[in-house]
């Protein structure tokens, strides 16, 4: 109970927060309308003063002498008027006037006022009494509440008092007092509107932040999941990489002290295996980072469609072969030849594909992998391909977290057949990047299909047609004697790694010459420059490192220092890696650990 108080502090203090606003904001609009009220009140109180003051100015005896319209023309009323007027503009009213009550009859008379432009006094005739100056002859002064307006006097607040005899008793003469009601009535609604804006702005703002709390916690626990799967994710790749680790320091020590070469050559195919496994789980590793870091991009290079095909069966055939599985690949005719796009992150999507695909289709089970063109637009084609396996399916539930990173369709599925669940996250990613989207239809049970596109721009014909055929590939992966007549000048500044390039290179027939670091390697080119065909430079090397080394190679005054191929070596592999090697005067760029056919192609591309 405790911790889930804790857990959810800040959510109910929210809520105590809120509860409070709300609370504040309700006080708040009575007391600005309480205010407004109370403004109303204040004034007519002020007209009922008025009132009081302007009766006080007048003798009722003297204003007695004033009842036909004749008397008007006598002198005094002048005086009388001019003392209403006076009155008037000091208090910033906008009518005062003197009343005769008849209490006789129901009605009442206008002596004088203070309007020069439409007075007419007491040639008024008499109007119907009002039930507030009736009050007035009680001896009290009151105001017409605000909205009660006779007829024609709508918009003014008005206010009587009656003049009082010498005797200080209350005569039927009344003083009255009228000022506009607008300035009040807009004040009032000003400040009703302004409260129930603060109010309404209050509970919106109230509720905006209780969604932001809501979105804070959903992403809490998208963030919380997120980061249990980073951990069962992790515990994953501690077992996907100690698994091939243990596999090739097992297999290493049994290759040692074994005396049986069929034995030794078993043990040195199963350290290649774990090895590329290994390198596999690497780097899917290193996809996902640059993928979530925003630095994967994809390359353009001309290449051959078959090279696809020989890819699928370089990789598949031994582990196909293995589980005794039937592997069947169709391609439509309409395929064009030649293409020009990002020849290994495709291979990469259908390889990650057919890899599940084998590692959940049972023994004996089949796989077809069907290529098609699925729309063609000017120079380019949405490419189609359809993995199909009758393996164990997927459910429902799984599918939805297939193509989410760190996360595979179940644990079980994790202990069952091991995996980095990160294959479909990337591949995912390539397609989208590629203007293609993924897919996939299973049950549970009965197998899986799974689907991609990808725009890739068609070629008629191309630069280097007799390097995309299967001849040259063959050429190439093959080796012997292909530097027949070549010199090489190799820089590497570790021991181990100068010796497997020397072992890969040695049955091509070039003549190698070995570098230990960039400085040794730029003396070296000096005292020969037109003796080298080609520099393979690592990255990173003491004393002078290969960035330096071809920059002050390049800024030599000999012609071969400008035209010499030099190819980076380097365990950095980023597209920034591979930048700065170009940016420095590099023609290639092979990423570590090499591989032998790698380094052949690259060194026979360069130097064809």
């Amino acid at each position: 109970m405790l911790n889930r108080i804790k857990k959810n502090l800040f959510f109910l203090v929210f809520i105590a927060a809120g509860v409070s606003v709300i609370i504040i904001s309700i006080f708040a609009k009575y007391t600005m309308q309480h205010s407004a009220t109370t403004i109303g009140e204040a004034s007519l109180d002020r007209m009922v003063v008025l009132s009081k003051s302007a009766a006080m100015l007048f003798d009722a005896e003297e204003v007695n002498n004033y009842v036909t319209p004749e008397d008007m023309e006598k002198d005094g009323y002048e005086v009388l008027r001019q003392k209403l007027i006076d009155f008037t503009e000091e208090n910033d009213l906008e009518y005062t006037y003197l009343m005769r009550l008849d209490t006789d009859t129901n009605m009442m008379q206008f002596i004088a006022d203070n309007d020069d432009i439409n007075f007419t006094g007491l040639s008024t005739p008499q109007v119907a009494r009002e039930d507030t100056p009736d009050l007035a002859l009680t001896g009290q002064a009151a105001a017409v509440p605000i909205g009660s307006y006779s007829d024609g006097w709508e918009g003014y607040l008005t206010a009587f008092a009656p003049l009082l005899d010498a005797n200080g008793e209350p005569t039927n003469i009344i003083a009255g007092v009228d000022m506009k009601d607008v300035y009040i009535l807009e004040t009032q609604k000003d400040i009703h509107d302004l409260s129930t804006i603060i109010v309404l702005m209050i509970i919106l703002a109230l509720a905006a932040s209780f969604i932001c709390i809501l979105l804070y916690r959903r992403k809490a626990k998208q963030a919380e999941a997120a980061s249990l799967s980073k951990s069962s994710f992790l515990s994953n790749m501690s077992h996907e990489m100690r698994t091939p680790m243990n596999a090739i320091i097992g297999m290493t020590d049994l290759a040692k002290r074994s005396n049986d070469p069929q034995e030794t050559d078993e043990c040195l195919e199963k350290i290649d295996s774990a090895a590329q496994h290994l390198l596999g789980v690497i780097n899917d590793i290193f996809d996902i980072s640059k993928i979530e870091s925003g630095k994967f991009t994809l390359s353009e290079e001309e290449f051959s469609f078959e090279r696809v095909l020989a890819t699928l069966h370089d990789v598949s055939d031994f582990a196909v072969a293995t589980k005794n599985q039937t592997l069947i690949v169709t391609a439509s005719d309409d395929i064009p030849k030649y293409m020009l796009g990002d020849l290994q992150h495709l291979t990469q999507v259908v390889t990650n594909l057919l890899s599940n695909a084998i590692k959940f289709t049972p023994e004996g089970g089949q796989i077809e992998i069907n290529f098609s063109v699925a729309e063609k637009q000017d120079d380019h084609i949405i490419l189609r391909c359809q993995v199909i396996d009758d393996g164990i399916g997927i459910t429902e539930e799984q599918q939805e977290k297939l193509f989410t990173p760190f996360t595979q369709a179940n644990d079980s599925i994790t202990r069952r057949f091991g995996g980095t669940g990160l294959g479909l996250a990337i591949s995912k990613n390539i397609v989208e990047q590629m203007g293609g989207t993924i897919s996939i239809k299973s049950k549970f049970g009965n197998g899986s299909t799974f689907t991609f596109t990808a725009k890739i721009k068609y070629l008629e014909s191309i630069k280097n047609n007799d390097m995309l055929t299967d001849e040259y590939w063959e050429h190439v992966e093959n080796g012997k004697d292909i530097f027949l007549g070549k010199r090489f000048l190799i820089v590497e500044d570790v021991e181990l790694n100068r010796e497997i390039l020397v072992a890969f290179l040695g049955p091509s027939g070039a003549e190698l010459v070995l570098a230990h670091n960039g400085l040794d390697a730029l003396t070296q080119f000096k005292d020969a420059p037109e003796s080298f065909d080609a520099i393979l430079m690592d990255v990173q090397m003491p004393v002078m490192d290969g960035y330096k080394a071809t920059r002050e190679i390049r800024s030599l005054d000999y012609p071969a220092a400008k035209t010499i191929p030099i190819v980076a070596l380097t365990a950095n592999v980023f597209k920034e890696d591979v930048d700065r090697s170009f940016d420095a005067g590099m023609n290639g760029h092979l990423g570590k650990p090499l591989n032998r056919k790698e380094v052949y192609r690259t060194l026979y591309q360069i130097l064809s």
